[in-house]
């Protein structure tokens, strides 16, 4: 799974950072890994926020269909990168169920499914 994340996410240039996350950690190299994880959320953090929401709903989508969901999602993805991009989206656009769905608390599931009653996912 990381090695198809790796390769997608190194053909968006803003992206290429995670990619190689993505690649150093299949391989092993966890602390190069980490490393360029740090690089990608220092930058991450500063994009706009259609760039933001659009990393973010493909990553969700990406590991949503897969067994090991954690493994592109580290704990520092998160609290760097992804709570703040999901907070930042369900304020900006409170109409739409996506960023809640994401969230994935009983209450921000709750207003996905009111919000996008034919949300499978929610």
């Amino acid at each position: 799974m990381l090695a198809e994340a790796a390769t997608y996410a190194s053909a968006v240039p803003a992206w290429a950072e995670y990619g190689r996350f993505c690649e150093l950690l299949e391989k092993g190299l966890r602390k190069d890994a980490f490393k360029h994880l740090a690089a990608f959320i220092a930058a991450a953090a500063e994009w706009p926020f259609a760039e933001k929401r659009e990393f973010v709903s493909w990553l969700y989508h990406f590991a949503s269909d897969r067994e090991d969901s954690f493994l592109p999602m580290p704990q520092p993805l998160h609290k760097g990168f992804l709570e703040p991009a999901l907070s930042e989206w369900v304020e900006r656009e409170p109409e739409r169920g996506e960023p809640r769905r994401w969230f994935g608390t009983h209450e921000h599931l709750e207003e996905a499914v009111r919000l996008g009653p034919a949300d499978e996912i929610a």
